[in-house]
């Protein structure tokens, strides 16, 4: 057979190869879940994935997306999400409905089928440009045990769900360059809005999926133009709605200042580190990391090229151009939205988690394509061999590394830290009565552990002080403050601020939980009044 031909189908025929990669991906879902059944991991519950389950509850019991999670100002036990794109919350909320079940009940068996459907269509796509099993499957387990993908999976929040939707798009996307239906036009339309509504970093992909429907197309430039409008204004249509209704609730449609923050080296640091991770150790030196992303760069420039493209498939140069473009968009509006509207975004593997199995899978095909296209394929074949030794063994370890840290009883999480500090708060009844509202430094753990609704402590500011300290009396609220040695949110009023009032008493509840109150002088006093 000619090295150059793809593998017969009387082998491996390609109609059995989706059956044969859904089965794969399963079976590495079901070890994700008896890894949890063992114990050698556990859902996590962060800030983001708690919010996104309490406006589910609200979305399930017909409050619609509301959130009992609200700041210190806000009238009412209940706030719009205006925060957060609207998609992953009404899937929980409406799945909960349907089946009877809660949200909690409802998180693992989601995480789970995502993270089957997107191995499945990760894998799927791979085998489409590639046709060939040995990256399609090296992708579909590498993929399925890094720590990028692994613990977005192992958290209740919307990046799985947005990733399986930009996966979906890009199968659209490759029927559509293979036939050029409308119906693949109507349907990636109406995916990538999805996407771009369950996430707001997705909006880039509006402009870049569009932009890919043209060159895509290979119709009358008339049509491309025609096609890409509209697959752009199908996609649009989800998030401007839902950008329109926040605009009537808050003067920021996603309640974002829009200012020039700016971007600092330390933040360029930390994208470039995130990146040359994916390929290389961690504690690798610098120049070692770049050399070594430099050289998988060239790899698939060189195999761009026309004469060697021509031999990987027709879909190989529209994949890299598909990569490299939705990639690219992503960083540049990333940067863009740190600058101008949130200096808070971290450039770390979960903001980059929907970017990474793409730039794997493409790496990964380079190295298995390069020595079908050269004329030393052998000494090429050992060298790629080395390279994808390296990218394996250091994703593997890195997910070793982060698992080994979670069960480190030394080293106890998030989650178990609130737990501890907050066993004291159940059994105070007070605490319990809705009609006694609580405020605190961590409203969402707060709220997550004791199931009511909380508020969150207002900024720092000369004036504001006072007006909280008026608010608790004459609601007659508390403050759970958590004095611990990582601030979290050091923008909040800190401890010492709120001591230095003299009309507020402090009560020890562990050694780093404090309830605050207003002194029984000050109650009445505004009570009087």
């Amino acid at each position: 057979m000619n090295s150059n031909t793809p593998p017969s189908s009387a082998v491996t025929p390609p109609r059995h190869i989706p059956l044969l990669l859904l089965g794969i991906a399963l079976l590495c879902a079901v070890g994700l879940h008896l890894g949890r059944v063992q114990g050698w991991w556990e859902v996590r519950y962060t800030s983001d994935g708690i919010i996104y389950i309490d406006v589910a509850r609200q979305f399930a019991a017909g409050m619609g997306l509301h959130t009992s999670i609200v700041n210190w100002d806000y009238p009412g036990d209940l706030a719009p999400m205006v925060h957060y794109a609207p998609v992953y919350p009404i899937l929980l909320g409406t799945i909960s409905k349907l089946a009877g079940l809660s949200v909690n009940q409802l998180i693992w068996p989601i995480s789970v089928m995502l993270y089957w459907l997107t191995l499945w269509l990760l894998s799927w796509l791979v085998w489409r440009v590639s046709q060939r099993l040995c990256p399609t499957l090296t992708t579909l387990l590498l993929i399925a045990a890094s720590k990028p993908i692994f613990t977005i999976h192992l958290q209740p929040l919307s990046e799985p769900l947005y990733l399986l939707l930009l996966l979906a798009s890009l199968h659209l996307l490759l029927n559509l360059q293979n036939s050029g239906r409308w119906r693949w036009v109507i349907g990636l339309g109406i995916c990538t809005g999805l996407a771009a509504a369950t996430r707001y970093q997705g909006i880039f992909l509006i402009p870049g999926i569009a932009l890919l429907v043209m060159i895509a197309d290979t119709g009358s430039w008339r049509r491309c133009c025609g096609r890409a409008l509209l697959v752009g204004g199908l996609a649009a249509l989800p998030i401007a709605g839902w950008m329109i209704r926040n605009r009537l609730i808050y003067p920021d449609g996603a309640v974002r200042v829009m200012g020039h923050y700016g971007l600092d080296l330390a933040t360029l640091k930390q994208l470039l580190a995130t990146w040359v991770t994916w390929i290389s150790y961690r504690d690798w030196h610098t120049l070692l990391q770049l050399a070594m992303l430099s050289v998988y760069l060239l790899l698939v420039l060189w195999l761009f090229l026309p004469r060697r493209a021509s031999l990987l498939g027709t879909n190989w140069r529209f994949w890299v151009i598909s990569i490299g473009m939705l990639s690219a968009m992503q960083m540049l509006f990333l940067l863009v939205a740190r600058a101008w509207f949130d200096p808070g975004i971290p450039f770390d593997d979960r903001i980059f988690s929907s970017t990474y199995p793409l730039v794997i899978s493409l790496f990964i095909m380079a190295l298995c394509s390069a020595p079908r296209v050269c004329r030393r394929p052998r000494q090429v074949a050992l060298i790629n061999m080395l390279l994808g030794l390296i990218l394996i063994s250091s994703q593997l370890s890195q997910n070793y590394r982060y698992l080994r840290s979670r069960l480190d009883p030394a080293r106890p999480g998030v989650d178990q830290l609130f737990a501890t500090l907050t066993e004291p708060l159940l059994s105070r009844p007070e605490l319990h009565d809705l009609h006694y509202p609580l405020y605190s430094n961590e409203p969402v753990r707060l709220h997550w552990f004791l199931n009511r609704p909380t508020r969150e402590l207002p900024h720092t500011q000369p004036e504001i002080l006072d007006a909280l300290v008026e608010r608790l009396c004459r609601e007659q609220g508390a403050i759970i403050y958590f004095d611990l040695e990582e601030k979290w949110r050091p923008e909040l009023i800190n401890l010492e601020a709120l001591r230095s009032h003299p009309r507020l008493q402090f009560q020890p509840l562990g050694p780093q939980v404090v309830l605050i109150t207003p002194t029984p002088t000050a109650t009445q006093t505004v009570t009087d009044q």
